[in-house]
C-alpha cells in the first residue's frame, strides 16, 4: 500500500507492506509549481537513495503523481500497489473515522474546501487521479480533524459568535494534526497505560504547531480551530492574534485578502519576527539578537497555552512532545519544564535528548519524547478498512 501526504507545492509518500504494516520505502517530490520539480526514492531500512530524478517542471500535478506510481512499480516490479491511504486536512463533522474512498467521500470534501482552502484542494486531487487512472487502487481517507471532532465537548468547540454562524455556517472549532494524536494515544495507551488513562498535554512542535489535552486517552480540546492558524506561534503562521489586527491591516493599511493570507500562513510566526528564517535549528544556532528574541516570544506563548490545557483539564500527569522541534529541541524542552517546576516537574539534563522519559523519577509530572508516525497510523487504517 502507499500512503501519500499531498500539500501545496510537494507531495510526501510511503510504501508499506499490507500483510505485516511495515514500511520499505518512501520519499518525495518538492518543489511541485516551481522551475525545479525533484523527485527522490529512498529505502526504509537505511535511508539510502534508490531513486533520484529531476522532474519536467511542465508536468502537471496529476501527471506528477501518476510518474510517482508507474516509477514506484517499476523499481518495485514484485509489488502490486493494491491500496492507498490519504491524509486529508479536514472531514468537518461529517467524518469522524477513516473512510473508504468513494464519489460521494470526494464529493462533500470538495463542499468543504471553503473551510482550508489552502490544503483540502491538493489532498482531494490524488484521490481523484487515482480513481481516473488507477481504479484498482482501492483508497481510504483519514482526516486530521477526525479525532477532536469525535470526543472534543460541544461547549469547547464553540466561538462566541452570532449563534446562527456557528450552526448554518459551521464556524467552529474542529482542531488538526489529529492524525498524529491519535499515534501518541496508542503509543501511550501500549507503553506508558497508567498516563494513557490519566490527563496529558501533548505538544505536537514542526512546522505546523499545536497542542491537544488528552483525557482518558480522548481528545478534551485543542489548540487549533476552525482553521490551522489558531493558537501556538508556528514557524511562518501567526498562532493566536487579536482579530483587530486584521481589521486594521484591511481597512487602514490597504490588504488585500490575499496579502492577508499570505502574511497569515506564510511571513509571520518565527519567521517574521526573527526575520531569518522559519527553522528553529537555525534560529538557536544563531547569535542575532532577533533569533533569540523570537524564540522567546515562541517559548512564552508555548508555555502560557499548556498552562491552559492543565487548567481546562484540572491537572496533568504527563506532557508529551513530539514532531520535528517537538522531538528534536532540547531548548524548548528545557524552558517547559524549568515554567512548570512549580508543579513538581523535574527535568534530568542528562535524559533529555536521549531517552523517551526525560524527567527524574521523582518529577510529579511526568516528560516524555515520542517520534510521531502519521504514515503508520493511516496503514492501519488502510489495513483495517480494505
Amino acid at each position: 500500500m502507499i500512503i501519500i501526504n499531498a500539500g501545496s507545492s510537494s507531495i510526501k509518500f510511503k510504501l508499506f507492506d499490507k500483510a505485516t504494516v511495515a514500511d520499505f520505502s518512501y520519499g518525495q517530490i518538492t518543489g511541485i509549481g516551481t522551475e525545479k520539480v525533484k523527485m527522490v526514492v529512498k529505502k526504509s531500512e537505511d535511508g539510502s537513495v534508490v531513486k533520484e530524478e529531476i522532474l519536467d517542471n511542465k508536468l502537471s500535478r496529476d501527471d506528477i503523481l501518476v510518474h510517482l506510481i508507474t516509477t514506484l512499480t517499476t523499481i518495485y516490479s514484485d509489488i502490486k500497489i493494491a491500496s492507498a491511504g490519504h491524509r486529508i486536512v479536514h472531514g468537518a463533522d461529517k467524518y469522524i473515522e477513516p473512510t473508504v474512498v468513494n464519489a460521494e467521500v470526494i464529493t462533500f470534501l470538495k463542499s468543504i474546501e471553503h473551510l482550508s482552502p489552502i490544503h483540502l484542494p491538493h489532498n482531494i486531487r490524488p484521490m481523484e487521479v487515482l480513481q481516473a487512472k488507477f481504479p484498482d487502487i482501492k483508497q481510504v481517507a483519514c482526516f486530521d480533524t477526525a479525532f477532536h471532532v469525535a470526543s472534543n465537548p460541544h461547549h469547547t468547540r464553540l466561538y462566541a459568535i452570532p449563534r446562527e454562524l456557528s450552526e448554518k455556517d459551521k464556524i467552529v472549532r474542529y482542531g488538526f494534526h489529529g492524525i498524529s494524536y491519535q499515534y501518541i494515544a496508542q503509543n501511550l495507551k501500549e507503553n506508558y497505560p497508567e498516563l494513557y488513562k490519566g490527563k496529558v498535554v501533548i505538544c505536537h512542535l514542526g512546522a505546523g504547531a499545536s497542542l491537544c489535552a488528552l483525557k482518558e486517552g480522548k481528545s478534551f480540546t485543542t489548540t487549533m480551530g476552525f482553521t490551522p492558524l489558531e493558537g501556538l506561534v508556528m514557524g511562518s503562521r501567526t498562532g493566536d492574534i487579536d482579530a483587530g489586527i486584521l481589521l486594521h491591516l484591511l481597512n487602514n493599511k490597504g490588504y488585500s485578502v490575499k496579502e492577508l493570507t499570505d502574511m497569515l500562513y506564510y511571513k509571520s510566526g518565527v519567521l517574521g519576527l526573527s526575520g531569518i528564517s522559519s527553522d528553529f535549528y537555525v534560529l538557536e544556532t544563531s547569535n542575532e539578537p532577533a533569533a533569540k528574541e523570537a524564540l522567546e516570544v515562541y517559548n512564552y506563548n508555548l508555555v502560557k497555552s499548556i498552562g491552559s490545557m492543565i487548567a481546562v483539564m484540572g491537572g496533568v500527569d504527563a506532557m508529551v512532545f513530539t514532531a520535528g522541534v517537538g522531538e528534536n529541541s532540547r531548548g524548548a524542552r528545557k524552558y517547559v519544564a524549568e515554567s512548570f517546576a512549580y508543579l513538581g516537574v523535574e527535568l534530568d539534563e542528562a535524559l533529555n535528548g536521549k531517552a523517551e522519559v526525560i524527567t527524574k523519577s521523582s518529577s510529579k509530572v511526568k516528560m516524555l519524547v515520542l517520534p510521531t508516525n502519521e504514515e503508520l497510523m493511516i496503514a492501519e487504517s488502510v489495513a483495517k478498512l480494505i
